[in-house]
């Protein structure tokens, strides 16, 4: 993404920069990512295998299908189409409502292990602190960040990748990923007149 004014991209190693906070930009919209730049690894991958647990019919389904998200994956908006097969397969009969109860209890579970990067959040709140708006868009599903940070007792606005169920099965209907992220934060009432992003991806 590209902000109206100023970007930085950061990774977590740049403790002293983000401890370090913006004090002399307040009332400004800010961009945060969630995988890489608050919190290490990824979190659906995570979520993903939570659900395969103790599954080992759904996790024979889930190798059986992979040649098929492969393909799937080759076709436009190709990274949502691999998800989707692989998660329906993983979620198929499954009811929205358990899958939903599975995604708050796999978030508590975490909240209890140190996935976060202290001085990302610490960043964030520096932010909040100075007055600004702070919004995070990540490639994520958008309903499993929301949960993760609640564990956290953080409360920022979250735009991520939607999921919804299709044909008995869980599914990604968008997938905020690359340009797509900048489609998302415009619809959302964020337009690209932010002055800070913080990101450890080139896509971003």
């Amino acid at each position: 993404m590209k902000p109206g004014q100023r970007a930085a991209s950061v990774s977590p190693a740049q403790t002293n920069e983000l401890a370090a906070g913006p004090a002399s930009i307040a009332g400004t919209r800010v961009v945060f990512d969630f995988d890489g730049t608050l919190r290490s690894g990824d979190a659906f991958i995570g979520f993903f295998l939570t659900l395969l647990r103790g599954a080992p019919v759904r996790w024979l389904g889930v190798v059986l299908a992979a040649p098929l998200a492969i393909v799937a994956g080759l076709l436009p908006d190709g990274r949502r189409r691999f998800a989707s097969v692989l998660l329906w397969v993983a979620t198929a009969g499954v009811a929205e409502e358990a899958f939903r109860t599975a995604m708050r209890d796999h978030a508590r579970a975490q909240g209890s292990r140190e996935r976060f990067y202290e001085e990302g959040l610490a960043c964030l709140r520096a932010h909040q602190d100075a007055g600004d708006e702070p919004v995070i868009v990540t490639g994520a599903a958008e309903d499993l960040v929301v949960e993760l940070l609640r564990e956290r007792g953080v409360d920022v606005p979250v735009i991520g990748s939607q999921l919804n169920r299709t044909a008995g099965g869980m599914v990604c209907t968008d997938h905020c990923f690359g340009r797509r992220k900048l489609a998302l934060l415009a619809k959302r009432g964020y337009p690209a007149t932010w002055q800070w992003t913080y990101s450890d991806s080139a896509a971003d």
